[in-house]
């Protein structure tokens, strides 16, 4: 499953796009719009916000909007038999990597795309949809 986020903020698509994996997304050559793998993408909101806070700089808000987008808790499940299943199940979507954001319990990948794009009106979101 694929989701679609509105950038208003070039600058912030330019500074995901300097950090990004270049093989985990593609780029529109028309309005600069991305498609980048969902896990990935959380990858590098996490050191845009870790850079924020290490700074102690304002801001971030956008990189934090898009990442509670993106990501969800662990469900609340009956039993431990149920929970380990679906763990087990879910382990590729875990993003260990947000463990130093403070969450109270693990995070996982919504999604398996995100398109993040600037101009709603563009071909490619009609073949990226």
């Amino acid at each position: 499953m694929n989701t679609k986020i509105e950038i208003r903020d070039k600058n912030l698509l330019n500074r995901i796009r300097n950090l990004i994996n270049s093989n985990s997304y593609v780029e529109c050559g028309i309005c600069e719009s991305i498609k980048a793998d969902a896990k990935e993408l959380a990858r590098v909101l996490k050191i845009l916000l870790d850079k924020y806070y290490e700074n102690d700089e304002g801001g971030g808000g956008n990189e934090e909007d898009i990442l509670n987008e993106i990501i969800e808790g662990e469900p609340e499940l009956d039993s431990i038999e149920d929970w380990e299943k679906w763990d087990k199940e879910n382990e590729n979507r875990k993003c260990g990597f947000l463990e130093s954001r403070g969450y109270e319990t693990a995070r996982y990948i919504k999604y398996k795309e995100v398109v993040l794009f600037l101009d709603e009106e563009c071909e490619c979101q009609k073949v990226w949809a």
